[in-house]
């Protein structure tokens, strides 16, 4: 006889659950704009790239840092070191090491451009 109040107040609790997380995302029309203009950018990409699983993550992280690209040749070439950059971080990061890697801002930029914007100017202040 008490089981049957239990069973009745979690199969309550989940119907309850299962009703409040659908009706947030069908409500939320900030969820609904954002999800179009990423879907429509990813459609834009795949287009111009192919359709993969790195081409999705390119889209992503080129609508998360607001990039745009002038050319598809442009775009190519910043989907390609893109996704060099991917391999380089996800293998680091399958190493075990005491830090990890992840994508940020410029991991659409060869090492070269990193290099001459950051590395390098810094040798020549000093030389001075």
């Amino acid at each position: 006889m008490a089981r049957s109040p239990l069973c009745l107040s979690l199969l309550l609790l989940l119907a309850v659950a299962v009703a409040g997380a659908s009706t947030f995302d069908e409500e939320n029309p900030i969820r609904t704009v954002v999800s179009n203009v990423l879907r429509e950018f990813e459609t834009s990409v795949v287009n111009v790239v192919g359709y993969s699983r790195q081409a999705l993550s390119f889209a992503r992280f080129a609508h998360r840092y607001g990039k745009s690209y002038e050319t598809e040749e442009e775009m190519k070439l910043r989907f390609s070191i893109f996704s060099e950059n991917l391999k380089l971080i996800k293998s680091h990061n399958r190493k075990g090491l005491s830090y990890t890697m992840a994508v940020n801002s410029q991991s659409n930029s060869a090492f070269s451009l990193f290099e001459h914007l950051y590395i390098l100017p810094e040798i020549f202040i000093y030389k001075n």
